[in-house]
């Protein structure tokens, strides 16, 4: 599981994308993504991604199961 702050009253690039989801027959790739911002010369900035891993989840099939994983994990 992979969390970002998202900033409701920000503008993000992409269309308003807080996040983006790529995928083919190799591998999956999910990004998240900060505002817009301007950084000033020598100033710094930080985008933190939160990870959560879980042990022992089997892969869900259908929606319906990835519904229910959600709920068993106390998910949103």
């Amino acid at each position: 599981m992979k969390h970002a702050e998202y900033k409701a009253q920000v503008e993000y690039y992409d269309f308003g994308s807080s996040s983006e989801c790529y995928c083919n027959s190799h591998f999956l790739e999910l990004e998240t993504l900060a505002p817009i911002s301007v950084i000033a010369p020598h100033a710094t900035i930080a985008h933190v991604e939160k990870w959560d891993l879980y042990k022992d989840i089997d892969y869900p099939g259908d929606e319906t199961q990835v519904q229910m994983l959600g709920e068993k994990l106390g998910l949103e």
